[in-house]
């Protein structure tokens, strides 16, 4: 992604604009939920780049235009979106290490990635320890 990416949720009555720091770019990924629901850690989505690093996702949503960084949910507390799929994603915040992202099924599950501007994005591993090729 270039440049910065918006965010609001006026139930928690934050806004605001997410841009990536000096060397590096914002990375979405979209999900497509199928007939299986998703219920995770929210650090068990990692992305792999080129030379081995991996990263946690800070902002997540049901699209790239639904996007909510975590650290902006008050601890103990969830965020829910429901989503023109008639999907619904729910994201809670338990503690600075512990999020918990839920899906229905067929919904759309985005995660938004802050990685160094060199990086070549190789896969993104699953919570089920699958992993899945980026191109």
């Amino acid at each position: 992604m270039t440049g910065a990416v918006a965010y609001s949720n006026p139930a928690l009555r934050i806004s605001g604009t997410i841009e990536a720091a000096p060397g590096h770019r914002l990375y979405l990924v979209e999900l497509a939920v199928g007939e299986s629901d998703v219920a995770a850690e929210l650090a068990t989505f990692r992305l792999a780049v080129d030379g081995g690093a991996e990263y946690v996702a800070f902002a997540a949503g049901g699209g790239g235009d639904l996007l909510f960084p975590v650290d902006k949910i008050p601890m103990g507390q969830e965020m829910t979106q429901i989503l023109p799929t008639d999907g619904i994603i729910a994201v809670t915040r338990n503690s600075p290490t512990s999020v918990i992202v839920e899906t229905t099924t067929h919904a759309t599950l985005a995660l938004l990635y802050e990685i160094p501007e060199t990086a070549f994005v190789t896969a993104l591993k699953l919570p089920d320890g699958t992993a899945r090729a980026i191109r």
